[in-house]
């Protein structure tokens, strides 16, 4: 499973969700790649191109599903377990 994370630096929601996503990480056993989008417009452009324009995005690559915005430790979670039961054998 490739899972993204699309953040800016210095975006304020972007830090504050850092921490539910290491311990997701952690708990789950999952890692998220980290693409910057705002000094990096070809990661930007990837985003934008699963519609998303809020920052953090959550992105399986996979199959294009995403959490796009802040979210709760709860449903991001939900959205990762998700995730693991879609993934291809």
């Amino acid at each position: 499973m490739k899972l993204i994370l699309f953040y800016g630096d210095g975006c304020i929601e972007c830090k504050k969700m850092e921490p539910i996503v290491k311990r997701l990480e952690k708990e789950l056993k999952v890692k998220f790649v980290r693409k910057e989008i705002w000094h990096h417009p070809l990661n930007a452009k990837l985003m934008v191109s699963y519609g998303c324009k809020t920052l953090p995005m959550f992105l399986n690559q996979e199959n294009g599903e995403f959490v796009c915005g802040p979210t709760t430790y709860n449903k991001l979670k939900a959205w990762l377990l998700k995730q693991t039961r879609l993934r291809k054998p």
